[in-house]
């Protein structure tokens, strides 16, 4: 009974097998494994098949239909169900993508790259500045047959706040933008925010233990649009202006590490924050804590 039960997968696997090779145009053998050229309907199907009959998992797959060639990339969002089944070859590891799903960070608005402290002249209040943001979807592409190194991407979109000490704010005069004291009385807190769309892509390097062991390196493309300076006191929110000399476009450095589902991250922008030409000189950096889903 036991050797009937074992022997039942392995002849559902030649069945099936056997099923596609009555099908199939071409079939030729490279290294114990079978490959099956299956053309039909003015499209090549083209599917590999391991020693015991067992039809092998796809990490890429292309179709040639006609004149055309269809390219199929996997990926993932957590939004989006995972139909990829770790069973079905357990010797087999994915490589994934480990760029947070979700993620919040403390901001700091220096006067450089990788800056952890305030730019002299801005009054920041590094201690209260946060960014949080969630992905959308991201992509990963293998580079090797181990998958232990590859390409990460990912689409991003959140908001960030840069905290002043209350006795400061960000004005823009004439369209030089600059920080001056803040004449009301009783300020709570004073900031500058804009939301983001980002496009990070790193390389990733990964060990497969029990759970993956993840080092990313990288940059990303940044969209920023609704910029605002506020401060709230006694006579409610005062917005001074809508307009930072902010630019719209912008570069940062990247990097991600941890361990299973938990990364932590460092980004640092590249190019600055404000329009260097009649603003003063700052980038946004931050720290932060993710989950991948």
């Amino acid at each position: 009974m036991l050797m009937a039960t074992m022997m039942l997968p392995l002849a559902v696997s030649a069945d099936t097998l056997s099923e596609k090779l009555e099908m199939a145009d071409t079939t030729f053998t490279v290294n114990g494994k079978k490959i099956v050229v299956d053309d039909r309907q003015e499209q090549t199907i083209i599917s590999v098949y391991s020693p015991d009959g067992e039809e092998m998992l796809k990490k890429k797959e292309v179709e040639f239909a006609g004149e055309q060639e269809i390219e199929k990339i996997y990926i993932s969002s957590p939004f989006l169900p995972n139909t990829y089944n770790k069973a079905h070859d357990k010797k087999v590891y994915r490589f994934e993508n480990h760029i947070p799903s979700i993620y919040y960070g403390a901001s700091i608005l220096s006067g450089h790259l990788l800056g952890m402290c305030g730019a002299d002249g801005l009054y920041t209040k590094d201690t209260k500045g946060y960014e949080f943001g969630i992905s959308a979807f991201n992509i990963a592409i293998p580079f090797n047959r181990q998958r232990t190194i590859g390409l990460s991407f990912a689409m991003q979109s959140g908001f960030i706040h840069h905290f002043f000490d209350t006795r400061h704010a960000l004005f823009n005069d004439n369209g030089t933008v600059s920080v001056k004291p803040i004449e009301e009385e009783g300020v709570k807190k004073s900031y500058i925010s804009y939301i983001y769309g980002r496009f990070p892509f790193m390389i990733e390097f990964q060990k497969h233990l029990k759970s993956d062991l993840y080092l990313g390196i990288g940059a990303s493309l940044e969209l920023r649009s609704n910029e605002r300076s506020r401060y709230k006191c006694a006579a409610g929110t005062i917005t001074p202006t809508k307009d930072l000399n902010m630019n719209g476009v912008g570069v940062n450095f990247e990097m991600i590490m941890g361990y299973a589902n938990f990364t932590l991250y460092l980004r640092s922008a590249i190019t600055p924050l404000l329009k260097k030409s009649n603003s003063p000189e700052c980038h946004s950096t931050s720290i932060g804590l993710g989950l991948s889903f």
